[in-house]
């Protein structure tokens, strides 16, 4: 996940039947790469997030 976000792509993370500590565990992750590289992160629904990379955010 993270190689194509660094790379430049946006990522979809459904995390429809994920259990729901390993959700939050997904979410946090991905809070720090997105804080880290200033991209931004949307909740599209409430098992399924947005990650945009900076390039694509601005």
């Amino acid at each position: 996940m993270h190689e194509h976000f660094r790379a430049g792509r946006v990522v979809i993370l459904d995390l429809t039947s994920v259990e729901e500590r390993t959700a939050l565990r997904f979410v946090d992750f991905s809070i720090g790469l997105i804080l880290g590289s200033r991209g931004t992160f949307f909740q599209v629904s409430s098992t399924v997030i947005l990650l945009t990379p900076r390039a694509t955010a601005d």
